[in-house]
């Protein structure tokens, strides 16, 4: 069994580590790539210089932390020049653990589930002796210059919030060389060959809609996975992805041929082959 990873090439190791540990084969096959924002680090900067005027500090991935905090020391900061009332609230083990142990901040807030639906509703009830009409609290957002609002949407919907986000990269999709199309079109037909194909034997993870969409885009016309549908399995690390995947699916009459399966939990180990890999290894 392979192993395909379609994150970010450098934001693969943890992903990696994992999969060395259950003793599996992996291949990366990175459908995501991160530039600078397009106003140039303009809005994050202004944001920084008046960062005593809000309440709280909301990262929505390590990423969006780690470009944050790398912006506020190439300004010339340091990192207790932030407001010494800002609070910070974040999604994500990986996120927690960043702010905490490299950054040596508390994390005052974060949900017991990681997704859009549990932080909001988490974090409104966390909030509740905090919100006014009267004096709405205000929350700085730095994010992906691409993405959803539905956390923004949820927060302000309360009527109690303002929120102020802005763009510290920008995701793009990567320049993929033919040579990496082909050496993935080698593992799916290898599959194929001398094994009982009573399961799958590729499975590709997708930790983002970004990279559903992003793949399908580079393999077309490049690779025609329906030619693999037998040995291939799709898995989700969220409802949102896994809606993606339906979507992209479905429009190419694939949806009822290659299965997706949705991790247990909105986090990299959530993903069923790695629980099951931890179970089984001695």
């Amino acid at each position: 069994m392979t192993i395909v990873i379609t994150r970010a090439k450098e934001d693969s190791a943890e992903f990696i580590s994992l999969l060395k540990e259950g003793r599996e084969d992996y291949f990366v096959f990175p459908c995501l790539a991160f530039t600078a924002p397009d106003d140039n680090y303009l809005a994050v900067n202004e944001a920084i210089r008046k960062n005593q005027s809000f309440d709280w500090l909301v990262f929505l991935s390590r990423r969006a932390a780690q470009s944050f905090f790398n912006r506020l020391l190439e300004l010339g900061g340091q990192f207790f020049h932030l407001a010494v009332h800002l609070k910070i609230a974040v999604i994500g083990t990986s996120t927690k653990e960043f702010i905490e142990n490299e950054i040596n901040f508390p994390v005052n807030f974060y949900p017991t589930e990681f997704n859009s639906d549990a932080f909001i509703d988490e974090f409104l009830k966390h909030l509740a002796n905090e919100l006014s009409p009267l004096k709405p609290l205000k929350l700085l957002i730095p994010r992906t210059s691409i993405a959803d609002d539905t956390i923004i949407n949820g927060l302000e919907g309360s009527g109690f919030i303002h929120v102020t986000q802005v763009p510290v990269y920008k995701t793009i999709k990567p320049e993929i060389s033919d040579a990496l199309i082909s050496d993935l079109r080698q593992i799916l037909e290898n599959s194929k060959i001398g094994v009982q194909l009573h399961a799958p034997q590729v499975k590709m993870t997708f930790t983002s809609s970004q990279c559903v969409r992003n793949f399908f885009e580079i393999i077309a016309g490049k690779l025609d996975i329906s030619s693999f549908c037998d040995v291939l399995e799709f898995h989700s690390i969220g409802p949102k992805v896994t809606l993606t995947l339906g979507e992209y699916l479905g429009a190419r009459g694939l949806a009822e041929r290659i299965p997706v399966i949705q991790a247990k939990e909105a986090l990299l180990s959530g993903f069923s082959f790695i629980t099951q890999s931890s179970q089984t290894s001695p």
